[in-house]
């Protein structure tokens, strides 16, 4: 069984559950700025296909627009979920398409993986950093 985490643009994203190359089940949901809820709809998914997560043998991670936070955390997960299950692990950082149409060569890409190796951070764009415009209360003095 593999699980794939698409995160779809910075407000929505997606689990995927795979079997036998099939997909299973997909469960859309809102990616919001207070509130993480990757860890809750994989729960949620898991419980509703009464799954244990012992029984995945490999994680994919899907990035196509995301920040540099959602980036580092979302690989966190994925490394997280598939070290404590000696599960294989595999990202596309710059994922284009539709995962459907694509699954295939995901498929076959996962396949090479022998064993878990944790996934590095790639972050294609310039981090999007700006100067606060707050005007502070006190001046410095020399």
């Amino acid at each position: 069984m593999i699980l794939v985490l698409n995160i779809i643009n910075r407000q929505r994203a997606e689990w995927w559950l795979i079997k036998n190359k099939k997909i299973i089940y997909h469960l859309p949901f809102e990616l919001n700025f207070d509130e993480d809820q990757v860890l809750t709809k994989l729960f949620f998914l898991l419980k509703k296909n009464k799954l244990s997560i012992v029984k995945v043998k490999a994680f994919v991670l899907l990035l196509q627009d995301a920040s540099l936070t959602q980036i580092k955390v979302s690989t966190a997960t994925i490394n997280a979920l598939a070290w404590q299950n000696e599960a294989k692990a595999y990202a596309d950082y710059s994922f284009q398409g539709d995962f459907q149409d694509s699954l295939a060569q995901i498929l076959a890409k996962l396949a090479k993986i022998k064993k878990f190796k944790p996934l590095k951070v790639v972050y294609a764009r310039e981090p999007e950093i700006t100067i606060s415009q707050k005007k502070n209360k006190f001046e410095l003095v020399k």
